[in-house]
């Protein structure tokens, strides 16, 4: 269980620093359901990407990213069409507070 909050950056004796999955300009790829994207961080824990109208997503939605082993990295929040546009804004985040997660689970990378 849980998503992924980021990719530990540099490591030190006693520390670690992680950059965030949805840290500002950062990019991710993702997918929902049958549609691929990537999305770009907004910081705080949100991200957003635009999809192909005809793919069927809904808040709440998991969202995830190939790249981090397939694993969940947010939810749907909303859903926005654009009248203009043969795609609809897709807004992304985490469903926990980054400011309040206190302890990480560390997966090794390959």
């Amino acid at each position: 269980g849980g998503f992924v909050i980021g990719v530990v950056a540099d490591v030190q004796r006693d520390t670690a620093v992680v950059a965030g999955t949805f840290a500002a300009g950062a990019t991710t790829d993702v997918i929902f359901q049958d549609a691929s994207s990537i999305a770009t961080g907004h910081g705080g824990g949100n991200a957003r990407t635009s999809i192909p109208k005809g793919v069927v997503v809904k808040v709440g939605d998991p969202v995830f990213a190939p790249s981090l082993g397939g694993r969940p990295v947010g939810i749907v929040g909303k859903v926005e069409d654009v009248a203009a546009s043969a795609e609809q804004k897709i807004y992304i985040s985490l469903p926990v507070n980054l400011g309040a997660v206190r302890f990480v689970y560390i997966v090794p990378g390959s």
